[in-house]
C-alpha cells in the first residue's frame, strides 16, 4: 500500500504538472505499482539505471506509475511523463514547462536552455535553472527526452552550491542515451568545473530504449562503491555536444584511491563550487552577483532616520534672506515586488517617508524657535537589476511627490508675525543603485539620484498675519534635486549616511488678495538634509 514521504526541499519545477512533486512525493511499497507505467517512463528509468544516476533500489514509483522519485546526498530527483501537443517542437515544450515553473519562484529565476540533440534512439534537450530567493536557493538540472512521440523529463534539484553535481548527473544521462547521430545545432557549453580524482565505476554503455518493461541493472561491481555514495562523483566529463560519444568505455582498475580532500571553506569554496559553475553555465543575467544576493531584495522594508535639515532663501538684496534649521526624526517604509517573471530582475517599489521635528527660524525679521516643520514623501518606482560578477547595477525611475508643512505662526524676537505655508514638489527621480559584494553575507550599496522638478506649489496662509488678506498659491516651475546614500547591508539590515538636496528657482509673483498693491513671491531657495538611516527588510 503506498505511503507518502515528505521532502525537505520541494521542486519548484514540477508544481504545475499533474503529478505530486518533491513537496509530498509518493512511493509504492514492495515495488508494486497500481498502473502500468507509460513507455516513456520505462525509457527514463532505463536511462537512470544505465547512467548510474540512480540504482534500481533507490527508485520509488508514484501511485499512477507515471512518476519516479529518488534521493541521494541531499539531492532530490524525479522523472515523469509530460504532455506535448501534436506538431509541437521539443524546444517549445521545454520552454513552456520552464515558464510555468518560473511563476513559483519567489526570488530571481534564471534559466539556460540548450539545443535539441538527436541520438540513435531519441531526441534530448538539457536545461539548467535556479531560483535565488535568499533562502534555499534551489537549482535544478533537467533533461527533456522525446521518444516515439512521447515526452518525459528527468530532474535533479539541490542548492546553487550543488549545481555542479546535478549537472554532472545530467551529462551522464546524455552519454547513456547514446552517441549523437545528428547535432541539430551547436551548443555553447562551457567547460565543466574540474572534479577531484576519485575511484570511478565502469562507464555506462548506451542503452536500448522503448522496452515494455524496465531494465534492472546489477549493483556496482566494486565493493568500495555503494548504491548511495556520500560524495556524488561523475565517472567521466561529458564530451562536447557535436562530438560522437564512444560506444564503450575502458574499464577502470579497481584500486582504492585516497578520499579527496575536503572542499575549501569560505569564499574559496563558494567560488569553486556552485557559484563559479552557475556563472559559466547559466545565462548572462544570472551571475555571481545574483547568487550572492546583490540584486534588489523584494519584501517590506521599515526604518528610522535622523538628520539635520536646513532651508535657506536668498534674494538679490539678501543672502540668506531666511534660514530655517531643524533636526527631524524620520520614519521610512517601502514595499518591493517582482511581479513580472518574464522580465527578469525587474522590480516595482512603493516607498514613503515621514519626518518631523521643531525648527528654528532666523531672518532680518528676528528669530523664533519651536516651529512645526513636517515632511511627507511618497514615491512609485520601477527598476531593473543588471548583475555582473561581484557588482549589481540597478537603474530606476518613477514619479514622486514631496509635501512640507511649516507652521511659523506667532511673533519673532523683533515682533514680526509669522504664518503657515504648504510646499508640494512633484518630480521624476532618475537613479542608480550599485551594490558591491564584500563577503558572502555583506554588501555595500551606493545610491545616486537626480530629481527633475515637474511642478511645485507654495501656498501661504497670509490670513494668519492679517485677517483681511487671502491666501496665495505661488507656482514653481524650475528646479532640481540630488540625493544619495552609502549603505552597509547584511542579513536584511541596512545602515549608513544619506543626503537630500533641492534647489528651486523664484516662483511667479501674485498679488495678495485684499491688498492688490502688494505682491508675493517665493524666493530662490535651497534645502539640504544630511543624516543617518537604518532599515530592516523582511
Amino acid at each position: 500500500m503506498p505511503y507518502f514521504k515528505p521532502r525537505i526541499i520541494g521542486s519548484f519545477l514540477c508544481v504545475f504538472t499533474q503529478v505530486m512533486c518533491f513537496a509530498t512525493g509518493a512511493k509504492a511499497a514492495s515495488g508494486t505499482v497500481p498502473f502500468a507505467p507509460p513507455p516513456i517512463v520505462n525509457d527514463l528509468r532505463n536511462l537512470l539505471i544505465a547512467s548510474r544516476v540512480a540504482y534500481p533500489q533507490q527508485l520509488q514509483t508514484g501511485d499512477n506509475g507515471d512518476t519516479l522519485y529518488w534521493s541521494k546526498n541531499n539531492i532530490d530527483g524525479s522523472a515523469r511523463e509530460l504532455e506535448i501537443s501534436p506538431g509541437e517542437s521539443l524546444t517549445n515544450a521545454a520552454r513552456s514547462y520552464l515558464e510555468q515553473a518560473s511563476f513559483s519562484c519567489q526570488g530571481q529565476f534564471a534559466e539556460k536552455v540548450g539545443q535539441p540533440r538527436q541520438t540513435e534512439n531519441m531526441t534530448v534537450l538539457k536545461a539548467d535553472t535556479a531560483c535565488v530567493d535568499n533562502a534555499n536557493n534551489p537549482a535544478t538540472s533537467a533533461l527533456f527526452v522525446l521518444h516515439n512521440g512521447q515526452l518525459g523529463v528527468i530532474e535533479q534539484q539541490g542548492t546553487v552550491s550543488q549545481l555542479s553535481a546535478v549537472m554532472a548527473d545530467r551529462d551522464a544521462l546524455i552519454s547513456a542515451a547514446g552517441p549523437a547521430a545528428v547535432s541539430l545545432s551547436p551548443l555553447a557549453e562551457q567547460p565543466s568545473v574540474e572534479q577531484p580524482s576519485v575511484e570511478q565505476p565502469p562507464a555506462a554503455q548506451p542503452v536500448a530504449l522503448a522496452s515494455a518493461a524496465p531494465v534492472e541493472a546489477a549493483p556496482p561491481p566494486s565493493p568500495q562503491i555503494v548504491a548511495d555514495p556520500p560524495v556524488p562523483v561523475q565517472q567521466s566529463v561529458a564530451q562536447p555536444e557535436t562530438a560522437v560519444q564512444p560506444k564503450a568505455a575502458v574499464q577502470q582498475p579497481e584500486t582504492a584511491v585516497a578520499a579527496p580532500p575536503p572542499p575549501p571553506q569560505g569564499n574559496s569554496a563558494e567560488k569553486t563550487t556552485g557559484w563559479a559553475t552557475a556563472k559559466t553555465t547559466l545565462s548572462s543575467f544570472f551571475t555571481e552577483s545574483s547568487q550572492k544576493g546583490l540584486t534588489t531584495t523584494p519584501g517590506l522594508t521599515l526604518g528610522l532616520q535622523i538628520s539635520r535639515y536646513k532651508y535657506r532663501e536668498q534674494t538679490g538684496s539678501a543672502d540668506p534672506f531666511v534660514n530655517l534649521v531643524s533636526y527631524p526624526v524620520g520614519l521610512v517604509a517601502a514595499y518591493t515586488t517582482k511581479p513580472l517573471p518574464s522580465f527578469y530582475n525587474t522590480y516595482l517599489r512603493l516607498a514613503g517617508r515621514f519626518a518631523f521635528g521643531p525648527a528654528h527660524y532666523s531672518s532680518a525679521s528676528g528669530t523664533a524657535s519651536g516651529m512645526t516643520n513636517n515632511i511627507w514623501e511618497i514615491r512609485g518606482l520601477i527598476g531593473k537589476d543588471f548583475p555582473y560578477g561581484d557588482v549589481d547595477f540597478s537603474p530606476y525611475t518613477g514619479y514622486a511627490v514631496r509635501y512640507l508643512y511649516n507652521d511659523a505662526r506667532g511673533l519673532t524676537s523683533l515682533g514680526a508675525s509669522g504664518y503657515r505655508r504648504q510646499s508640494v514638489y512633484q518630480y521624476i527621480p532618475l537613479g542608480l543603485t550599485s551594490r558591491l559584494g564584500l563577503t558572502d553575507e555583506a554588501r555595500l550599496a551606493l545610491n545616486t539620484e537626480y530629481d527633475l522638478l515637474t511642478a511645485g506649489t507654495q501656498e501661504s496662509y497670509l490670513s494668519d498675519v492679517n485677517p483681511a488678506w487671502g491666501n496665495v498659491v505661488n507656482h514653481q516651475r524650475h528646479g532640481f534635486g540630488f540625493r544619495g546614500s552609502i549603505m552597509f547591508q547584511m542579513h536584511g539590515w541596512s545602515a549608513g549616511p544619506w543626503f537630500d538636496y533641492w534647489h528651486i528657482k523664484d516662483s511667479d509673483v501674485l498679488p495678495i488678495p485684499g491688498d492688490p498693491g502688494m505682491g508675493l513671491m517665493e524666493p530662490d531657495n535651497k534645502t539640504t538634509e544630511l543624516g543617518i538611516k537604518i532599515t530592516k527588510t523582511m
